[in-house]
C-alpha cells in the first residue's frame, strides 16, 4: 500500500511538471510569435524601399531622357516606366503581394517645389508597422513614422480620394476643399527632426479650389495637373480649372511664401510672396505619353496610296504591324513602305488584312514629334475615294 501511494505521488508530480513545462513552452511560443510580426513587417519595409529606390532611379532616368517629370496623366508608373523597368514585381509592395499590379502610382507627386528635378514617391501600405517608406530623385529612399490624417473628423489613409470637406494633418495643417473637388491624400509622415511631410494631389479634370493653412515649419505640397505648390508654414489658395486645350492652376498667397514648380515639361521654379498670385497652365498637347501615332490620309498617286503618320507621344513608336483595307477595284496589295523603305512585299487580295512588317526596326521607328509617310502599292491605279481605304497601326 505504501509503495502504491509513493508511486501515485511520483506520477502526480510528473503530470504537474509536464503542465508547467508545456505552459512555459506556450509562453515562449507566444513571445516568439509576437517577435516575428515586427520582423516580418521590417523585412517587408526593407523590400518595399528597395522597390522605391529602383523606381526612383527609373524616374530620374526618365527625366534625363525627356527633360520632363513622368506624369500620371500619361498612365500609371508601370506603363510610363515600362522601358526602364522590366520586372513588374518592382511595382508591387510586398505588403500587398502578388494580387496587386501597381502599389505606388497613387503615392507619386512630381516636381517637389524648391528642389530642382525632384519628386516624391511614397508607400502607405505599411499601416501595421506605422511606417511610410518614401523615395526621392536619384534613388534616395527613407522611411518615417506615419502621421494621422482626418477628413471631416474621420481618419483616412494615404491613397484615399476625398471630395470636398476639411482635411486635418497631425501638425495642425488644415485644407478646406470646395464642394465637388476631388483630392487624393498622397502621404503624411514624420521626417527628420520631427517635421511632418504631407502631400495631396488634385486629379486631372477636377475643377474647384482648396484653402491651405499650413502649420509653421511643416513641409506641405499640393500637386495639380498644371503645377505643384509647396510651402513650409503659410496660407494660400489653389484653384484648378481646364479648357479644351490646357489645365490651369491659380495660386493666391495670403501669408508666407509659396514655391511653385509648374508645367510639363518643367517651366522652372518661381516663388510667390504674401499678397501675390500666379496662374500656371499646362497645355494638354504637351503631355509626355508613350509613343502614339495619328494617321492622316490617304492621298493618291497612280497605284499608290499615301498616309502621314505623326508620333504625338513622348517615346519612339516602332510600327510592328498594320491592318489595311481597300476597295475591290484594287484587287491586290503588293507592298508597304515607311519613309521610302519597303517593310513588306507580297500579294494579298483579302481586305482588310493584317500584315506583320519586316526589315530593320529603325526603318519602322517614328521619333517623338516626327512625321513619316507610309505608302501602299496596289496592282492597279488607286481609287481616289479615300473613304474606301483604312489603315491601323500597332507597335
Amino acid at each position: 500500500m505504501r509503495s502504491d501511494t509513493r508511486e501515485g505521488r511520483i506520477h502526480g508530480w510528473t503530470i504537474v511538471e509536464m503542465l508547467v513545462v508545456l505552459g512555459i513552452l506556450g509562453i515562449l511560443a507566444a513571445i516568439l510569435a509576437g517577435a516575428m510580426v515586427p520582423m516580418r513587417q521590417s523585412a517587408r519595409t526593407i523590400s518595399c524601399m528597395n522597390n522605391l529606390r529602383q523606381i526612383s532611379t527609373a524616374l530620374t532616368a526618365y527625366y534625363a531622357d525627356h527633360r520632363a517629370m513622368a506624369s500620371l496623366m500619361d498612365g500609371s508608373l508601370p506603363t510610363v516606366l515600362a522601358t526602364y523597368i522590366n520586372d513588374p514585381r518592382v511595382f508591387v509592395c510586398p505588403v500587398q503581394g502578388s494580387a496587386a499590379m501597381d502599389s505606388y502610382s497613387q503615392y507619386y507627386v512630381p516636381q517637389i517645389p524648391g528642389r530642382a528635378e525632384s519628386f516624391l514617391l511614397g508607400c502607405a501600405n505599411h499601416t501595421g508597422a506605422s511606417v511610410t517608406p518614401a523615395a526621392f530623385a536619384g534613388g534616395r529612399a527613407q522611411s518615417g513614422k506615419t502621421a494621422p490624417v482626418t477628413w471631416n473628423g474621420n481618419p483616412v489613409k494615404p491613397g484615399t480620394e476625398v471630395v470636398g470637406g476639411t482635411l486635418r494633418f497631425a501638425d495642425g495643417t488644415t485644407v478646406t476643399v470646395s464642394a465637388g473637388l476631388q483630392v487624393v491624400v498622397v502621404v503624411s509622415f514624420e521626417e527628420a527632426q520631427g517635421k511632418i511631410y504631407s502631400a495631396i494631389r488634385v486629379e486631372g479634370g477636377a475643377v474647384g479650389s482648396l484653402d491651405v493653412q499650413a502649420a509653421h515649419g511643416t513641409h506641405f505640397d499640393v500637386a495639380t495637373p498644371a503645377c505643384t505648390a509647396g510651402v513650409r508654414g503659410t496660407r494660400f489658395r489653389v484653384t484648378t480649372s481646364e479648357s479644351a486645350s490646357e489645365y490651369v492652376t491659380q495660386v493666391n498667397v495670403t501669408e508666407g511664401t509659396v514655391a511653385i514648380d509648374g508645367g510639363y515639361p518643367a517651366s522652372g521654379q518661381t516663388f510667390l510672396m504674401a499678397g501675390r498670385s500666379g496662374t500656371y497652365a499646362r497645355p494638354k498637347e504637351t503631355i509626355v505619353t508613350p509613343g502614339s501615332l495619328t494617321v492622316a490620309g490617304p492621298t493618291f498617286n497612280g497605284t499608290r496610296a499615301f498616309y502621314s503618320l505623326t508620333n504625338v507621344g513622348g517615346s519612339p513608336y516602332v510600327i510592328r504591324s498594320v491592318t489595311i483595307g481597300w476597295p475591290t477595284s484594287n484587287k491586290f496589295l503588293n507592298a508597304v513602305a515607311v519613309g521610302g523603305t519597303t517593310v513588306w512585299s507580297g500579294s494579298v487580295s483579302s481586305s482588310p488584312t493584317a500584315l506583320t512588317l519586316t526589315g530593320d526596326a529603325s526603318a519602322r521607328t517614328v521619333s517623338p514629334g516626327a512625321t513619316v509617310q507610309l505608302a501602299i502599292t496596289f496592282d492597279k491605279a488607286a481609287n481616289t475615294n479615300a473613304t474606301k481605304y483604312s489603315l491601323q497601326t500597332a507597335d
